[in-house]
């Protein structure tokens, strides 16, 4: 596979600016615009300037603020759903968890590579599970190491 040598030069904050001026964005706040840009970076934000570009790729009667929050409502929605998401991957492992458990009546299932279709990917559960194990250092498993694995 070969690449193409990326050619663009590099541009300040500044720069952008004026790129972005060019293409009739307009700015409430260039301070603000310059702060934003060098903390979020412009190719982060590239992607959120695709509703307010026209046919000609120029922006319509749009500002930057306008874009910025865009971003910050994307991300505030991606924090929402990773929160939810995290909380059904909890409930959603506890049931899974639960329900073997209670057919094969063993705690530690898991390491019964008979209950797995495949060994090979049982060997790289167990890796996987142990590799998190030894390097954890959450209390509860702390506590697991101190009183129970030794």
């Amino acid at each position: 596979m070969s690449y193409t040598k990326y050619n663009k030069p590099f541009l300040t904050e500044n720069e952008l600016i004026d790129f972005l001026k060019s293409k009739s964005l307009k700015f409430k706040n260039e301070k603000f615009a310059e702060k934003t840009l060098k903390n979020i970076t412009y190719y982060r934000l590239k992607s959120y300037f695709i509703p307010f570009l026209n046919k000609n790729n120029e922006f319509h009667n749009a500002y930057f603020e306008d874009i910025e929050n865009l971003y910050r409502f994307d991300e505030e929605l991606r924090t929402l759903l990773f929160n939810i998401v995290g909380k059904i991957e909890i409930k959603l492992r506890s049931k899974i968890n639960y329900t073997i458990t209670n057919f094969t009546q063993d705690p530690f299932w898991y390491l019964d590579e008979n209950l797995f279709s495949s060994k090979i990917q049982h060997k790289a559960i167990l890796n996987k599970i142990s590799t998190t194990f030894i390097n954890s250092n959450e209390d509860y498993v702390k506590h697991f190491k101190e009183k129970i694995y030794q």
